[in-house]
């Protein structure tokens, strides 16, 4: 039987929250944690966040991220205009050169930080277009585009997707229902099961998000609480919302336990 390779990847985005609850801090957690267990995992930034590591000379973040792949998570990630906005108005050809007059900074900083190439992007928040999809085919990237919840313990749903500028017919997309809230024990026992369906299916690759670096110790992403409550955090602090619910202490440890769990599954 040929082999399936499992992919982790973590989506790495927050610029918000103060600096005192130090959520930078968690990427060289996940780096160091992966490391660890022998894993090379896609840590897909923003350019954004890579900038601001830059900026708060995070060197210590930085370095930590070099043992793994660095992809783009789009430049500007939330902050306005997104894909979907700076593309809106656009037609075919212009569309592809606001692309690419967009997201070559990210790609390039990747590059000049890491010392290495960015291979592809992980869209954000599924603001997508058509010209993204091709005008980095011609910048010679991948792209994964999320979407359609492809696959849960929930269900089996089986949909049509993009990975890697290519249309996958019956992908699949595992979930990870209450990683942050219990032990996972017999969650396993279910995710084996459908790794070994795959792998009798002749699958090559099972993909995905382990999860937003920030949901270690944020309830609620940042992105997604500002715009519940209206807030565009690129123009404006929390205010009287205040900050997003934090996890307690307990969380935190049971979803780093989680992780050590999954890597040790996974391997």
């Amino acid at each position: 039987m040929k082999k399936t390779i499992i992919a982790l990847g973590f989506d790495t985005e927050e610029i918000y929250m103060p600096d005192e609850y130090d959520f930078d801090g968690i990427i060289t957690l996940l780096a160091d944690v992966m490391d660890g267990e022998g894993f090379k995992c896609s840590f897909c930034l923003t350019g954004d966040k890579l900038r601001r590591l830059i900026a708060k000379k995070r060197q210590d973040v930085i370095k930590s991220l070099t043992r793994h792949q660095v992809e783009s998570h789009t430049d500007t990630g939330s902050r306005h205009p997104n894909v979907l906005e700076y593309l809106e108005n656009k037609k075919w050809a212009p569309g592809v050169s606001e692309v690419q007059k967009r997201e070559t900074p990210c790609f390039s900083l990747i590059k000049e930080t890491f010392g290495k190439e960015s291979f592809a992007m992980n869209a954000h928040n599924n603001t997508n277009g058509a010209q993204l999809i091709y005008a980095l085919s011609l910048m010679k990237k991948g792209i994964r585009l999320g979407g359609s919840q492809l696959h849960s313990f929930l269900g089996n749903n089986k949909a049509a997707g993009w990975y890697c500028n290519t249309v996958v017919i019956g992908g699949r997309k595992v979930s990870a229902p209450g990683f942050f809230r219990k032990e996972w024990d017999n969650d396993f026992l279910k995710l084996q099961a459908i790794f070994e369906n795959y792998k009798l299916e002749g699958m090559d690759i099972i993909a995905g998000n382990v999860f937003h670096e920030m949901e270690m110790k944020s309830a609620i992403m940042t992105d997604r609480f500002g715009a519940a409550n209206g807030l565009d955090l690129s123009v404006e602090k929390f205010g009287k919302w205040g900050i997003p619910p934090l996890r307690t202490e307990k969380e935190f440890k049971i979803s780093l336990n989680n992780l050590l769990k999954y890597c040790h599954f996974s391997g």
